[in-house]
């Protein structure tokens, strides 16, 4: 199957302070500047998935071109890199006691989280998708292939031709996703 990866190693490390006389963290001038605050950090690895190679270059950025791609090996014979990804979560929790100090049964304790999370904190460029005749995600062998020479070189401007045929062949959606910050808020009552 394409999605068959044989290797996958995910690790979680969390550390977290307490508050109260569980705290175990720095103070200043006595107080516990990290009580109820912690770190997730998130590291995953997975082997590549397979893919189908094949012998000549097809044209994937041009419409209409003729191309019959013609398999190299068995189907799903090669595999994609490794998959390498690191994600980071730290927190802060406030409480608040709200109501009459007299009536003890009136008071509620309400909770405010603040948050910073990092998916892909490494902004590593994962190939998810590669062009079968090369095996990479940034050129399907085209451009460099002899048979398209003449197709090229008959192009109004050749070498803009190859730069917009290059940064298109170049998607991003054969990557994963870069870095992106979140900074959110929760509120527990």
């Amino acid at each position: 199957m394409n999605y068959d990866a044989r290797h996958m190693i995910n690790v979680s490390l969390n550390y977290s302070y307490g508050s109260g006389k569980d705290y175990n963290g720095p103070t200043i001038k006595n107080k516990q500047i990290l009580a109820n605050a912690g770190l997730n950090v998130q590291v995953s690895a997975r082997s590549g998935t397979p893919y189908t190679e094949q012998i000549a270059a097809t044209p994937e950025g041009l419409e209409g071109q003729p191309g019959r791609p013609i398999t190299k090996g068995s189907i799903n014979g090669a595999r994609l890199p490794w998959y390498f990804r690191v994600n980071m979560r730290v927190w802060k929790e406030f409480t608040f006691k709200v109501g009459s100090k007299k009536d003890k049964e009136d008071r509620r304790e309400l909770s405010f989280e603040i948050y910073l999370q990092i998916q892909n904190l490494l902004n590593t460029k994962n190939p998810v998708s590669v062009y079968r005749y090369t095996g990479t995600p940034s050129d399907d062998g085209y451009l460099t292939d002899p048979a398209s020479a003449a197709a090229i070189q008959s192009a109004l401007n050749p070498q803009a031709y190859s730069d917009q045929y290059a940064a298109y062949i170049n998607r991003p959606d054969n990557y994963s996703l870069p870095r992106r910050i979140f900074l959110g808020a929760i509120f527990s009552f």
